[in-house]
């Protein structure tokens, strides 16, 4: 192996421990909300090494504790995640030759940070530099969830109970910056919020289905005004 690859591959280290560093807390809060939910060992390390979804999770276990059916958890957790097939695209741009057979698990393996340090790569992304970026990301995820859920069952249950609180904290943080960029963002949370309101009230409907209805209602809601905005902006250039 030359010093090529050897660098690629101690680069690739470096920044997935980067990631690591954002996933663990993550993870070990995953973990403790797992271990209150009444879910095994096997089943919360399970979770992040095969749903491996990160924000996704925490809804699924959410949808779980309120006793969502199995397609309603199936699907939300789809259209959370429905990104990942335009970030894939788009990555796949990025990719020089030698990625092509690990195709799968670097689609596997992709998530907003890996993906946003691959595709701001100045270069073309190889093998050598993403599958040990991704695999120490992935591991990190795998391993805070074990440790969150052992620290569960040290801690008091009242304070991993409160740890709930983590999923509404991540959102905002990401959330947070967006709303100084663009109002519309604040338009889409504030819609989102009342649609929500709204639909829990409607009793007929499955536990689990809100959410789903929210988000597709939301995004048509979003789709009409976008629509509509073009259609003004285009009548003042005439």
């Amino acid at each position: 192996m030359n010093k090529n690859y050897l660098s690629e591959i101690k680069a690739g280290f470096q920044a997935g421990a980067s990631i690591a560093l954002g996933f663990i807390p993550i993870a070990m809060t995953f973990g403790i909300l797992a271990k209150s939910s009444g879910i095994s060992l096997a089943e919360c390390v399970g979770f992040s090494a095969i749903v491996y979804a990160g924000a996704s999770q925490f809804v699924a276990l959410e949808l779980l504790n309120s006793g969502a059916g199995v397609l309603s958890i199936i699907f939300t957790t789809l259209l959370f995640n429905f990104r990942h097939f335009i970030m894939g695209v788009s990555l796949s741009t990025k990719l020089n030759k030698n990625c092509l057979k690990w195709r799968p698990l670097i689609a596997f393996w992709m998530t907003d940070e890996t993906y946003s340090i691959s595709y701001l790569k100045q270069e073309s992304v190889g093998v050598y530099f993403y599958l040990p970026m991704a695999a120490t990301a992935y591991l990190s995820l795998s391993l805070g969830s074990l440790l969150g859920f052992q620290l569960g069952s040290i801690i008091s249950s009242a304070l991993s109970q409160s740890m709930g609180i983590a999923l509404y904290a991540m959102f905002l943080a990401i959330l947070a910056p967006e709303f100084k960029k663009s109002f519309k963002t604040i338009g889409i949370v504030v819609t989102s919020g009342i649609l929500n309101l709204l639909i829990h009230n409607i009793k007929f409907i499955p536990q689990g289905w809100h959410i789903i209805i929210v988000i597709v209602l939301t995004v048509m809601i979003w789709n009409v005004i976008d629509e509509k905005n073009n259609e003004n902006e285009e009548k003042c250039y005439e």
